[in-house]
């Protein structure tokens, strides 16, 4: 269908309101894959990522 939508969106929508009254303003994907990439179907598919939250050097 193309959409998607995230577990855990209120932790997430949380670390991200933490990091940005701490400071933060940046976020880098550190990886993303979907059990496609292991399995070989993509007929249907959970995508998972790892990210940091950090503040920019200037």
């Amino acid at each position: 269908s193309g959409k998607g939508f995230a577990c855990g969106f209120a932790a997430v929508a949380a670390v991200l309101w933490a990091a940005r009254e701490l400071g933060a303003d940046t976020v880098k994907v550190l990886h993303h894959a979907t059990s496609g990439d292991v399995t070989g179907d993509y007929s249907s598919v959970v995508g998972y990522g790892a990210a940091v939250v950090l503040k920019a050097e200037k």
